[in-house]
């Protein structure tokens, strides 16, 4: 009775053969998309919304929506729990903020939602990087995208003033600290653009998540790389629009060695689930107390009893009882009894062998010198299920130098770069990871390098020797001028900078840390202090001090600066003007500066060759405000300057320090840029023209080259006073060409004006 019943039993779970080793889950990893409150906006984020919703839907069906009016944190929360992608779109609120002196994590970084359910898009509650961290697990190596947020990817809010450099890095790293904590590796924020190209890229390519950002369509080649403050081994990245910088609008905070592959191109599917039907090779446990263990697949002759629970290893399909039942082949897992079961007293156990998910090594480098700044290395890593796991640490001969060990789905290994109380060379080393789980499947085998580096980086100062008579001036009032100055440096090797500015008084008043490759670079401060608050007129010394990937901080070089903002927005107004056809048009120009605080000033209108031909105010003491003046384009004896560029050239001293600061004016019929001031025989080029005056029709490019008869064509208006024209220059012979440009002006005066440039 007993083994009809077994038969029976059998049949629930065993069809014909036994199956074939389970195979990895299908990868289909889970997207979140987000849409919250984003009052009359919502609905353009809810179009926005859909359109990634149908993107992702192209290569995963798991794909969840939480959208605004139900975007609240409990639906949000549920829906992120494993998600390999979440994409939020709605409001933001960062720090540094211009509400909040210190930082609040429970509104801050996080995500604007719905304060209920169906109540509008008007009632945005702010669930910020507490929330984030403390109630979501995200699935492992998940990447964050955050498009069309305040403060994400370091910007402001829309009316209010641009952030400095050191605030946007603040906020972006701040930004991405939450999501990090709950097993995201990569966060990207993306002010202007959608998340399609991210959801393709991450589902399409093999690269790291870096290589997918700089690859994107808006990526702008301006970036400002930075070791997190926030999340330690993380870098972040900015973006901006412009390399001034500004327009802060996309950022990256990952690792290097994350790819979109650690992102969607494996399953995160635990591995310790029991399967429904037995896996040879594969596991089972004994499922009746005092089953028999057979000698012979005829489950007949000499048995042993084994107990209930007891862990075996499937071999194979041995044969069929006559009652139809399955005879499997088993082994103990230390690797003795072995024989033959019936199938009925068997359950199918786990059968897969754990997987090692990720590994974190930080920077891969370490320094074991003693000193107290990254003198171990700790590897860990995400094991797929609880097993036994060992680190071994080796050297290129595979000698074994370490090792680590434990259980859990967790690894933590720590490397003291020793062999006893040792420390071994500098080099390159490896190391392995093994796991196995109770029940005999193979085993997880992972690794990797390490690079043990005790050596600290050398910085040496590059280009102009920035000391004593060359103590650069910077002018950080705003205005354009002068408003950075940049330490050039040679370095040995790649790894962080830190940038320190001491005031007079030995203070530090500013700092930031950036990364750079090995070889030359250059770091710039623009007179900002850590507040934000431009620094006061003085004599300054700029710091460079390097740090390794290992952890050794090497000499720092140092290099003197002025701040002198006192002198600001010099301009002309007309910039070009036309005195010098005496008509009454564009005759003059309006020259201005402004002091900031009282100085001593001379004011003259220079020559591009220095030679001084006009002079407002020779060592004139003024107060505070703006001084314009207005140049008719004479000299200081009364004679029309001849047409061409000159400077309105202001120096201005407090007694101690002096600035000069000298914008061009143009006293000219035509400005005349054409798109390559050497052009060759044959080659197409672009000029530009800007008019002195406003003209009664467009002005005519005349060409003159050597051994070819001159021609020409009508320019095209591109402004009110700016016209363009694309002329292919003859095949002719070397030398000078000239451009002429001739034009009316609105009384019909010829106005004309010649450039001579070599052709080759």
């Amino acid at each position: 009775m007993r083994r009809l019943i077994a038969a029976t039993a059998v049949a629930l779970v065993v069809i014909g053969a036994i199956a074939a080793p389970v195979s990895a889950a299908p990868v289909n990893p889970k997207v979140v998309i987000i849409v919250g409150a984003v009052h009359g906006q919502t609905g353009s984020y809810l179009q926005r919304g859909e359109e990634a919703y149908a993107e992702a839907r192209k290569y995963t069906s798991n794909v969840v929506k939480v959208f605004s009016p139900c975007a609240t944190w409990s639906k949000v929360k549920a829906a992120m729990q494993g998600a390999s992608i979440v994409i939020y779109m709605g409001h933001g609120n960062g720090y540094p903020s211009p509400y909040r002196t210190s930082p609040w994590p429970y509104s801050q970084n996080g995500f604007g939602l719905n304060a209920t359910c169906n109540a509008g898009h008007y009632n945005t509650t702010y669930y910020g990087e507490h929330y984030i961290a403390g109630e979501v697990d995200l699935a492992p190596n998940a990447v964050v995208l955050l498009h069309h947020l305040c403060y994400a990817s370091g910007n402001s809010e829309p009316g209010y003033a641009e952030p400095t450099t050191s605030v946007a890095k603040q906020r972006a790293d701040n930004y991405a600290a939450g999501f990090l904590k709950a097993n995201a590796r990569g966060v990207i924020a993306d002010g202007h653009s959608d998340p399609d190209y991210y959801l393709w890229a991450l589902f399409s390519t093999h690269q790291t998540l870096e290589e997918m950002w700089r690859a994107a369509p808006n990526f702008h080649n301006h970036v400002i790389a930075y070791a997190s403050t926030r999340s330690s081994g993380y870098t972040a990245r900015l973006d901006p629009d412009s390399s001034a910088p500004s327009g802060f609008y996309r950022s990256l905070v990952t690792k290097p060695s994350i790819s979109t592959d650690d992102v969607t191109g494996a399953p995160w599917a635990s591995t310790d689930v029991d399967p429904a039907w037995f896996v040879a090779p594969g596991a089972a446990s004994v499922s009746v107390d005092g089953a028999a263990l057979h000698d012979s697949p005829g489950l007949d002759g000499s048995s042993t009893p084994l107990t209930l629970d007891t862990a075996l290893r499937v071999d194979s399909v041995a044969g069929t009882t006559t009652e139809g039942s399955q005879v499997i082949a088993v082994h103990a897992l230390d690797g003795a009894p072995s024989g033959f079961m019936a199938a009925g007293d068997l359950t199918p156990r786990d059968s897969t062998g754990p997987t090692v998910w990720q590994v974190d090594k930080g920077t891969g480098a370490f320094s074991p010198n003693g000193d107290g700044r990254s003198d171990t290395l700790t590897l860990t890593a995400l094991v797929s299920e609880d097993a036994d796991w060992r680190v071994t640490w080796t050297d290129d001969g595979g000698d074994v130098l370490d090792t680590n060990s434990g259980f859990g789905s967790e690894i933590a290994a720590t490397w003291t770069g020793k062999v006893g109380s040792t420390p071994v060379p500098d080099g390159t080393y490896h190391w392995e990871i093994r796991a196995a789980d109770e029940w005999g499947n193979p085993e997880a085998q992972r690794g990797g390098d390490v690079v043990v580096d005790t050596v600290a980086p050398v910085l040496t100062a590059s280009g102009a020797d920035l000391a004593g008579d060359d103590t650069p001036m910077i002018t950080p009032n705003g205005d354009s001028y002068s408003e950075s100055v940049a330490l050039a440096f040679d370095a040995s090797e790649e790894g962080s900078i830190l940038l320190r500015v001491r005031n007079p008084g030995g203070s530090i008043v500013a700092s930031d840390s950036s990364l750079h490759d090995a070889g030359t670079g250059s770091v710039a401060w623009n007179g900002k202090m850590t507040s934000g608050a431009t620094a006061a007129n003085g004599q300054y010394a700029m710091s460079l001090t390097p740090t390794d990937s290992a952890g050794n901080v090497g000499g720092s070089i140092t290099s003197e600066v002025i701040v002198y903002s006192s002198l600001k927005n010099l301009w002309a107004s007309p910039s070009t003007f036309y005195p010098q056809d005496r008509d009454a048009i564009a005759k003059s120009t309006v020259l201005k500066f402004q002091l900031l605080h009282p100085a001593t000033v001379t004011w003259q209108v220079i020559s591009p060759s220095g030679a001084v031909v006009r002079t407002i105010y020779t060592d004139l003491a003024l107060s505070a405000g703006t001084r314009t003046w207005t140049w008719d384009g004479r000299t200081d004896s009364g004679a029309l300057v001849p047409q061409g560029r000159y400077m309105s050239r202001v120096t201005a001293t407090d007694g101690t320090y002096t600035a000069t600061v000298q914008p061009s004016v143009y006293a000219i019929g035509f400005r005349i840029s054409p798109s390559d001031t050497t052009p060759a025989r044959g080659q197409k080029v672009t000029v530009t023209v800007i008019s002195g005056e406003a003209l009664s029709k467009n002005p005519y490019l005349a060409v003159y080259q050597p051994g070819v008869a001159g021609f020409g064509a009508t320019m095209l208006k591109v402004s009110s006073t700016t016209y363009k024209v694309t002329i292919t220059l003859k095949s002719g012979s070397a030398g000078t060409m000239k451009f002429k440009v001739v034009g009316y002006d609105t009384k019909g005066g010829r106005n004309e004006t010649y450039l001579s440039l070599p052709i080759s």
